[in-house]
């Protein structure tokens, strides 16, 4: 039973933002990978990583990911982390749960939207744009095996309208 909605992409590119305007727009289930995290650990992001190292991160990443898969029944829309859907596990997961969406967008866009968040994101400390491109490189191949793909600058919700129809008359 496809049920999830799964919004891959780097960082800064949007997936929450828009995960949580397609969820409202289509009265669904919102979840943010990162914010369960944070809840369940009692921390911010940077904190995690400062105590746990980026393995420790990745494998709480894991574990709410196959919580959220085999514990919601009603359709959902879910913004992940960006490095979540490069454990193959985890792509393996959202692929058999539902479908998933690459948000893309270039790293102009990613920067613009990250300016004011860089400390907030472990991964992206120093040389910003070099990072983000780095991991961009390193992730591309991962996010264009996504089901469907959107460029940021021209997505709206009602794109992802008959993508919810095939998810919700798969129940």
């Amino acid at each position: 039973m496809k049920k999830g909605i799964f919004l891959v992409g780097m960082p800064g590119a949007g997936k929450t933002g828009w995960g949580r305007r397609v969820a409202a727009r289509f009265a669904l289930r919102f979840y943010d990978t990162d914010e369960m995290i944070e809840q369940r650990e009692g921390k911010e992001i940077p904190e995690i990583f400062e105590a746990g190292g980026e393995p420790y991160f990745r494998a709480l990443e894991q574990k709410v990911l196959a919580e959220l898969v085999n514990g919601s029944a009603e359709p959902f829309v879910c913004s992940t982390g960006g490095g979540l859907p490069a454990d193959p596990v985890n792509f393996r997961m959202m692929k058999e749960a539902g479908v998933i969406i690459y948000l893309k967008a270039d790293i102009n866009t990613l920067m613009r939207h990250l300016q004011h968040a860089r400390k907030e994101r472990p991964l992206l400390a120093g040389d910003t744009e070099h990072r983000l491109q780095q991991l961009l490189s390193a992730r591309k191949a991962i996010y264009e095996q996504a089901d469907y793909t959107f460029d940021t600058a021209e997505f709206s919700p009602e794109h992802i309208k008959p993508i919810i129809d095939l998810c919700i008359k798969q129940q």
